[in-house]
């Protein structure tokens, strides 16, 4: 139940935002074309990522903790992009090689180590 209503909030908040701040009118809104990738998905695996967005967000002003793993109390919280492109599309990332691996820790500032804690 909690996982359903994480997701009509998600969906909520799309709303929101392309009424309120994009300006897009209501009838409208409901076309409104694009994605809302969620960290720790396929598209984004990376869990660490929360850890950024809760230093611009700050997660305990809205009641969420965040565990140093970049998981979300309560659990059915969820944190991710709007990206309004009608151009957007849902990828997997899939298998990521060693090579990428290195390069992608080199450019979070991160050991393997410590990625392997947010990407297995």
């Amino acid at each position: 139940m909690a996982h359903r209503l994480a997701e009509a909030a998600t969906e909520w908040t799309h709303r929101y935002v392309a009424t309120t701040l994009w300006g897009y009118a209501d009838d409208i809104a409901a076309l409104v074309p694009g994605i809302r990738p969620a960290i720790g998905y396929p598209s984004m695996p990376d869990q660490g990522i929360v850890h950024v967005l809760d230093r611009i967000l700050d997660y305990e002003e809205f009641g969420i903790e965040v565990s140093e793993h970049g998981s979300l109390y309560p659990t059915a919280s969820t944190t991710g992009l709007i990206l309004p492109n009608p151009d957007s599309r849902y990828f997997s990332v899939g298998t990521i090689g060693v090579d990428q691996r290195k390069d992608y820790a080199r450019r979070r500032g991160l050991t393997l180590d410590q990625l392997s804690v947010f990407l297995p």
